[in-house]
């Protein structure tokens, strides 16, 4: 899952309990000003253009593929959160993806199941399965996460506050699948300590905010970072956390580890992040040093007028990713301008820009 600004989240989706790869399907889930929530599948395949011909030459003044225009499909499922308190009175819900592993003989290799976890701000929870469209219901979450980021590990989900403060209990939570005493196996959400620095004053004066965050340790552990006061990681097996430096990770947001490179990929923290992809190897660093880049490419896809709301990188498999940007768009109609969402998403030499259906305006 990633978040945007309370505008949209990305969620990958392997499309179909399927072997290991390519992901060809990205779950995008954007919400309007009456609290309804929608649910799309994009298909990825389209974005990536076959490879050249054998003895192909690019000539040097070739150019790449142009940018295509379209909207986005249809929704798939739709999501109404309750009423909110207070001004103004709209509720709100956020989303979650749960990955897990499964070995099947009859596909002969590992299944990626992969799950939508929806909360809405009074705790009410929800499972989501994209491919059957079968929704469950689950345990209510103790206490609301505000603006959270999330990872999965080992077939269970972590949520954290983007800033975690010591007056909150239930800052970091995990949704797992476990035996309860005297109970049948099911979901149920465990609270985690918070991390240390919550407990460390900050010279600003304000609790550090999570501006990226990963699975390392090949998945045994979690790595959140912060700009303010430096990079923890949260052994999953002890059930604690290590400060690993001062430093931040050079990323904004997720980073993935993409295995087949030993690499963690991930929009880069630079004052022109949001236009750079880049990579690092996350072991490399040390108590004084942060792990350094490996390499960082600029997209190249032509700039659109718009309010940046938030740049995000998911891995599809088979060393391929989708780089998106929401985007909020003034358009004129009629000599009226109002805002409206815009998407831009880039695979491998084929970048496009999606709009809304009807030109909903954002919330």
């Amino acid at each position: 899952m990633q978040h945007t600004a309370d505008r949209g989240w990305l969620i990958n989706d392997l499309g179909g309990r399927r072997p290991m790869g390519f992901r060809r399907f990205v779950h995008l889930v954007t919400n309007d000003a009456r609290s309804t929530y929608t649910l799309r599948r994009i298909d990825m395949s389209r974005f990536f253009r076959p490879p050249p011909l054998v003895g192909h030459i690019a000539g040097a003044g070739e150019e790449g593929p142009a940018l295509e225009h379209g909207c986005l499909p249809d929704p798939t499922s739709r999501f109404e959160a309750p009423s909110g308190s207070g001004r103004p009175l709209k509720g709100v819900m956020d989303f979650f993806l749960l990955k897990t592993n499964h070995r099947h003989e009859a596909e002969e290799g590992e299944l990626d199941l992969n799950m939508v976890v929806a909360t809405d701000h009074t705790g009410r929870a929800l499972i989501y399965d994209p491919d059957s469209l079968a929704v469950r219901a689950l345990p209510r979450l103790p206490e609301r996460k505000y603006i959270p980021v999330s990872l999965t590990a080992g077939g269970a989900l972590y949520v954290f506050d983007r800033i975690p403060q010591l007056h909150k209990k239930r800052c970091c939570e995990a949704l797992t699948f476990r035996r309860p005493r005297g109970e049948h196996e099911d979901w149920s959400w465990r609270a985690l300590p918070p991390p240390p620095f919550v407990h460390e004053p900050s010279s600003h004066g304000a609790p550090g905010q999570i501006d990226s965050y990963a699975v390392a340790g090949d998945g045994e552990s979690l790595c959140i970072s912060t700009r303010r006061m430096g990079t923890y990681s949260y052994d999953i097996k002890k059930r604690g956390w290590t400060k690993l430096g001062s430093w931040a990770l050079p990323f904004s947001g997720l980073a993935e580890h993409v295995r087949e490179h030993g690499l963690w990929f991930g929009i880069c923290s630079s004052d022109d992040g949001e236009n750079t992809f880049g990579a690092a190897d996350l072991r490399a660093a040390s108590g004084l040093t942060p792990p350094p880049l490996h390499g960082s490419w600029e997209d190249i896809t032509p700039p659109m007028e718009g309010h940046a709301l938030g740049t995000h990188v998911v891995h599809l498999g088979s060393s391929k990713f989708c780089i998106a940007r929401f985007l909020e768009a003034v358009t004129s109609h009629v000599s009226e301008e109002s805002t409206s969402p815009v998407l831009s998403v880039s695979g491998r030499g084929r970048p496009r820009r999606f709009h809304r259906r009807g030109g909903a305006e954002a919330g």
